[in-house]
């Protein structure tokens, strides 16, 4: 939640007024309940020749300056090549995220999601090719 905040104080497309008013509200918030923030997965860094570690919610790495994409799904940093790229609006989903909230539409601009090209072996490509395959033999 604390991150949230950072987040929206941060938005360069906010007034003067909004952010100060995300400031107060934070305030209120964090000085009757201190944040709790959950423990991240660490990753290393995909950079090369760094050996840094790196969470799943960096945006850069603090050691060699690689700057990460978001998934759009998600939050989490897209670390390795296993990401879904929709065509019209270009963001990029994480496949296993995809995977584990059965997402038929991108997150962003809800265009349909290609199950054909993502790279993990899913539910939905098994029963396109058990449909194409049925197709085939009529």
């Amino acid at each position: 939640c604390s991150r949230a905040f950072v987040k929206l104080e941060t938005l360069t497309t906010i007034t003067l007024e909004e952010r100060e008013k995300f400031e107060e509200l934070a305030i209120q918030i964090f000085s009757k309940y201190s944040p709790d923030e959950p423990k991240c997965e660490t990753y290393p860094c995909p950079g090369k020749q760094c050996r840094e570690q790196v969470t799943e919610y960096d945006t850069h790495c603090r050691s060699c300056g690689v700057n990460f994409q978001v998934c759009v799904a998600s939050g989490r940093s897209i670390l390795a090549k296993e990401y879904y790229a929709c065509k019209p609006c270009k963001h990029k989903m994480l496949e296993v995220e995809i995977q584990r909230e059965g997402l038929r539409f991108c997150a962003l601009c809800h265009a349909p999601v290609s199950y054909t090209h993502l790279t993990l072996p899913t539910i939905y490509s098994v029963q396109i090719s058990v449909v194409a395959v049925s197709l085939k033999k009529k």
